[in-house]
């Protein structure tokens, strides 16, 4: 299951967009998702922080290796009380593949060991996120732009 849910991006106009990603450890790892993602958005000079109880060199999140979407659903209200987000992008699925039997040409050629993505799966995935973040991202630095222009001269 991957969705991206938008929060209250208009309502903070001018501010720095938070993003919390949240989700099992393809989002815990360093070499998931975000790898790829943050340095791509922070290529495009846009404005955003990612945030969550977890930190790592990528970047902060709230990433649980080996859980599963059951558990994520269980502190989901108290991660995001603590870190209430404009964009909260979640990730889980990955711990019941051996009861969900993935469709094998999905999978195979994007995982390393049928469960966390290979630099290519981590590169189609943040692709994704890109496509989904990068609308929001641009719409409130131009309105940020506008606000700017709009104040009164000194």
């Amino acid at each position: 299951m991957i969705a991206l849910c938008v929060t209250n991006l208009n309502a903070r106009t001018g501010e720095t967009p938070t993003i919390l990603a949240f989700g099992d450890s393809i989002t815990s790892r360093s070499d998931s998702y975000r790898s790829v993602l943050v340095p791509a958005l922070t290529a495009k000079q846009l404005a955003f922080e990612f945030i969550g109880p977890n930190k790592d060199k990528i970047s902060a999140h709230a990433g649980y290796g080996g859980k599963n979407t059951k558990y994520l659903l269980s502190i989901s209200k108290d991660v995001y009380s603590k870190y209430p987000a404009d964009i909260v992008m979640f990730h889980s699925g990955h711990n019941s593949f051996s009861e969900d039997k993935p469709v094998q040409g999905i999978v195979r050629d994007t995982i390393n060991d049928k469960v966390h993505p290979n630099p290519s799966g981590a590169k189609k995935m943040a692709a994704k996120w890109l496509d989904a973040l990068l609308p929001l991202l641009e719409k409130n630095d131009a309105k940020k732009a506008r606000k700017a222009t709009d104040k009164p001269e000194q």
